[in-house]
């Protein structure tokens, strides 16, 4: 599960949503960063890679969806 009390302001991630779902406003903030984060790292990885003097391949995967139980909203 993600914190309920994320406060990091120094990335300036806040979202905006409805009552019903309010309760993971921390949650949403916190996964939000760490995509940031992480698609910071994938710009750094392949900018360096540019400068390889050989072919590279780099392959993402994902394994699962956030735990958020949004689904209740969404219906």
């Amino acid at each position: 599960s993600y914190p309920n009390d994320f406060g990091d302001t120094e990335n300036d991630i806040s979202t905006t949503v409805p009552e019903p779902i309010s309760e993971y406003t921390a949650a949403l903030e916190y996964y939000i960063s760490q995509i940031r984060e992480m698609d910071e790292f994938v710009g750094s990885l392949t900018d360096t890679l540019l400068d390889y003097d050989e072919k590279t391949v780099v392959v993402f995967y994902g394994d699962h969806l956030p735990a958020f139980k949004l689904q209740d909203y969404m219906n």
